[in-house]
């Protein structure tokens, strides 16, 4: 634990998902609320998207789920952390010029979670 989904619109030109999920594994790691093997990161691209009614629009959204029990305040230092990284990992991005850089956490519900972790 945790989980966490990057999703981007694949108009992110020059975009680097996995620098990406690098870089936001390693803020998790180093907030303290999470141990290195238990982070797990993937990332999806998506072409059908759709941001209001206009184009030239893209999104880097990331969804973090974690164990309940965290205080709002580690909620929000969390998100904000994740759209600092974000922010740092699409400053070169040139194309779309909107683009909204989002973060979100939700909470498993620890009696439907189930894990078996084989150690190397």
């Amino acid at each position: 634990m945790p989980h966490l989904n990057l999703e981007y619109s694949s108009n992110c030109h020059g975009f680097d998902a996995q620098a990406t999920l690098l870089a936001i594994n390693t803020a998790l790691i180093a907030t303290g609320e999470f141990k290195d093997v238990d982070v797990k990161s993937r990332a999806q691209a998506f072409d059908a998207f759709q941001i209001g009614t206009q184009g030239g629009r893209g999104f880097v959204h990331v969804r973090l789920s974690v164990m309940p029990g965290r205080s709002p305040e580690t909620k929000k230092m969390l998100t904000e952390r994740i759209v600092q990284v974000l922010v740092e990992q699409t400053i070169h991005v040139g194309s779309p010029a909107d683009l909204q850089r989002t973060a979100e956490i939700n909470e498993f519900d620890r009696a439907a979670y189930s894990k078996d972790h084989r150690a190397a």
